[in-house]
């Protein structure tokens, strides 16, 4: 499951509506949203600040003196460093990454966006994305944000997953279905005729 479809904790959904709800009032949506984007990307990329937040050891005060030295070289906006404080201040400075996804989500759905991943075993052209992104607009409703992950196993066909629903329609997907069916003795394909 990719992050952007991962399920987010009501603990970390109630802050990041706070913090959402805070940046809109204060017209500071854009800011605070790419500050959030910019702290998920350096935890991805940096192993030392990830232990550093993980790890109980820390003071209070030291992780305040590291939030305060980050924010600064990163200009954060004061609501992204207020919030940071208060995750510091409330000892949940661990769930930074979670809370990171959880507004990324709660941003979606004031969007009115959805995540969807689409697994295929060929990079998708940008005709092809553009096509499958108007289509499930369509279906779904709603604004798509899409992700595409390439895995040659799948052999060919695409995995669409949207929240908890998953859409097999790979090559590799069918495979399986058709050995499970070929080794229970049950045929889901109605139209198949036996031969011989």
């Amino acid at each position: 499951m990719t992050s952007m479809t991962r399920p987010v904790s009501p603990l970390c959904r109630r802050y990041a509506q706070s913090l959402l709800k805070t940046a809109l009032d204060n017209k500071a949506e854009s800011n605070v949203s790419k500050d959030m984007e910019d702290i998920g990307a350096m935890l991805e990329r940096d192993d030392v600040l990830s232990d550093f937040v993980d790890t109980p050891i820390y003071s209070r005060k030291d992780q305040m003196a590291v939030i305060e030295a980050i924010a600064k070289k990163a200009k954060f906006h004061k609501l992204t460093v207020n919030f940071l404080k208060t995750l510091v201040d409330n000892k949940r400075l661990s769930s930074i990454a979670n809370m990171v996804h959880a507004y990324q989500t709660v941003l979606r759905e004031h969007n009115d966006e959805i995540a969807v991943n689409v697994r295929t075993a060929y990079e998708l052209k940008k005709a092809q994305l553009d096509e499958l992104t108007k289509t499930l607009k369509t279906t779904l409703g709603k604004n798509v944000i899409l992700t595409q992950n390439v895995e040659k196993d799948l052999l060919g066909g695409m995995v669409v997953t949207v929240g908890s629903v998953m859409i097999d329609d790979s090559v590799k997907g069918k495979l399986e279905r058709l050995k499970l069916n070929l080794k229970t003795g049950t045929n889901e394909n109605a139209n198949m005729k036996e031969v011989g």
